[in-house]
């Protein structure tokens, strides 16, 4: 089975003839190696919301070959956790919002350094208001919990590493072109319904960790609070891919942020 080497936010080498990098003295031999790799056609557009990174992981991991012809959002959640059925999925992630006078900003997850006793109590206390709505909230890590319903179907959530230290009116959820028509039609009203629903619960989660104990002992301990949630990755998968893909290994450069 091929393999698949992905190196996130990764730079270019060297031109011949320049000074030695601190990449090619600290790691020679990486440095040799990248030196005999070649650029790719890009890999991401900007409707996706996605990084050039996360798009190649989900061809790695057979979307394409799933795919067919949709304009559904790129199912990354369901990807990255083996869904074998239609259900749509998301990733929900425990984040530190900032407030300005100017805007709000989401750090990313890492910053917070939420240990599996800490995100227990956040994951119990939002899976009771997704359960109320039919929805189930599994935990994969303190900082990764799968969202699992049909509330997230129609629905393009931004990828957090393309919103992070961003400001997040730029960054929200939002519905695919394909149901913004003149005509109604169930579809239409069900995504719209779907994205009222998501919004909602990103708000209902702010109010909720805003006066859990969980952020009352990381205030008193000068620590980042848990201040709201980000949902990403969220889509569904119409059929399993059939086998994985046979890929070389590419490397991917950083991202260009773009705005919607």
């Amino acid at each position: 089975m091929p393999q698949h080497l992905f190196i996130p936010l990764a730079t270019w080498p060297s031109h011949a003839g320049q000074a030695a990098t601190p990449l090619d003295q600290a790691l020679p031999h990486l440095a040799q190696l990248l030196g005999t790799w070649f650029a790719d056609t890009p890999l991401a557009v900007a409707a996706d919301w996605v990084t050039p990174i996360e798009r190649c992981y989900a061809d790695a991991l057979g979307w394409h070959a799933s795919r067919a012809t949709t304009s559904d959002p790129l199912p990354l959640a369901a990807l990255q956790d083996q869904a074998t059925d239609a259900v749509p999925c998301a990733w929900v992630r425990p984040v530190h919002l900032i407030s300005s006078m100017n805007d709000v900003r989401v750090c990313d997850p890492s910053v917070l350094r939420l240990s599996a006793a800490e995100a227990q109590p956040l994951f119990q206390a939002l899976a009771e208001l997704c359960k109320e709505d039919g929805l189930q909230l599994d935990m994969r890590a303190p900082t990764r919990w799968l969202l699992r319903g049909e509330a997230l179907r129609h629905i393009r959530t931004p990828s957090l590493a393309l919103a992070a230290n961003q400001h997040i009116a730029d960054y929200q959820p939002f519905l695919p072109d394909s149901v913004h028509t003149s005509t109604p039609t169930p579809e239409s009203g069900e995504a719209k319904g779907n994205l009222q629903w998501l919004l909602r619960l990103q708000n209902e989660a702010q109010m909720l960790f805003y006066t859990h104990p969980v952020n009352d002992a990381r205030h008193a301990q000068r620590r980042p609070e848990v201040s709201g949630i980000w949902v990403e990755g969220a889509g569904a998968i119409a059929t399993p891919a059939a086998t994985a893909p046979h890929k070389t290994s590419h490397l991917v450069r950083r991202a260009e942020r773009t705005r919607r």
